[in-house]
């Protein structure tokens, strides 16, 4: 079983090394892009509140 191990750490080590950038710059994304829709939907509210209208 340890040599199974070991070859499966061979194996998937290189393919880590190299997926791991991927995820994190899509994580970072996908955070940014959370900020963003909240930021727009806060001015939306606020110019909605302006204006004398409810956005929901």
């Amino acid at each position: 079983m340890a040599t199974s191990w070991a070859n499966l750490r061979r194996e998937f080590h290189p393919m880590l090394r190299l997926a791991a950038p991927l995820a994190l710059a899509e994580l970072g994304w996908a955070a940014k892009m959370e900020q963003y829709l909240c930021i727009d939907k806060v001015l939306v509210n606020d110019y909605a509140r302006m204006k004398g209208t409810s956005e929901h």
